[in-house]
């Protein structure tokens, strides 16, 4: 049932007449698959930076048809495109990959922003109006949705005074510690979570291989995924994910999950790590489907 004390942001979208599209809601999901949809088109943007200066100017005038067309401006795809909008919208960007990029960038904080500093960033007058006392509840919530609007609109007026963005003014801009400060913090974090998972050996492991590798990628990618590229990071082989495949060759058995909790992976059978892996997948994917994702 909806909740006055769980509020959640929508975004609508009209046509050109004034007549309704579509409403999403900016959420996870819309954080993430800006991000996705950035890292994709980065490739592009890349390759055609190789090119002469003649065909990288045409080449990149089909490319923001393209995205004009396939993503931007299409109602179906609501759910990457939301972000971009705002970012454009607030920023008064005209630039479509600009605001990708941008909108990226801020995804990527917001993810990583620690729920601790949440309180600190102000409430712009217009949300107070609008929102009243929802403002509140979706900063207690840590709706990313809002914190991503907050972030953009308080740093809006320093960012049109030279339209060029800058990472640790929109921290600035919104109380919150410069990008180191905020690194180091993030850090700290991954490492008192690590050590909630101590008593159960396996899903100590389980979790502490994840976090490590989250860890590493952090570190390289930056607090606002602006440091090596996702393609950089795999095609030089700075991160090589372990992979399981579901198309197995053995039969999955009946396993206990208390004892298999108490004991390292090494010392499990391949059936019992594949099904504590598939078990954990599954709850993983729980979460995700809550979370909205």
């Amino acid at each position: 049932m909806p909740s006055e004390n769980e509020p959640i942001p929508f975004i609508k979208f009209f046509n050109k007449s004034g007549e309704p599209l579509v409403r999403v809601p900016l959420s996870i999901a819309s954080l993430l698959e800006t991000n996705s949809t950035f890292d994709e088109y980065n490739h592009i943007i890349d390759f055609i930076n190789t090119l002469p200066e003649m065909e990288k100017a045409i080449e990149n005038q089909l490319l923001q048809s393209s995205i004009f067309k396939n993503l931007v401006y299409n109602q179906y795809m609501a759910v990457y495109n939301s972000i971009v909008h705002l970012t454009a919208n607030i920023l008064q960007l005209s630039d479509v990959i600009d605001a990708l990029k941008i909108s990226s960038s801020i995804a990527t904080l917001v993810l990583n922003l620690p729920s601790e500093l949440m309180a600190r960033i102000p409430i712009p007058n217009i949300a107070k109006e609008h929102w009243k006392d929802r403002n509140e509840a979706m900063l207690n919530n840590n709706e990313y949705g809002y914190i991503f609007y907050l972030l953009i609109s308080n740093y809006a007026p320093k960012f049109t005074e030279l339209y060029s963005f800058n990472l640790e003014s929109l921290l600035e801009a919104n109380c919150l510690p410069t990008s180191k400060e905020l690194l180091d913090l993030v850090l700290k974090n991954f490492e008192s979570i690590k050590s909630e998972f101590q008593e159960a050996k396996c899903l100590n492991a389980y979790f502490e291989n994840l976090s490590d590798e989250g860890i590493e990628i952090l570190k390289l990618r930056g607090i606002d995924g602006t440091g090596f590229s996702t393609e950089k990071i795999i095609t030089d082989k700075l991160f090589n994910p372990d992979l399981i495949f579901s198309d197995t060759d053995f039969d999955l058995v009946g396993f206990n999950l208390g004892e298999v909790m108490k004991s390292p992976p090494e010392n499990l059978t391949m059936e019992n790590r594949y099904s504590f892996m598939d078990l954990m997948n599954s709850k993983l994917n729980e979460f995700f489907s809550i979370r909205g994702l």
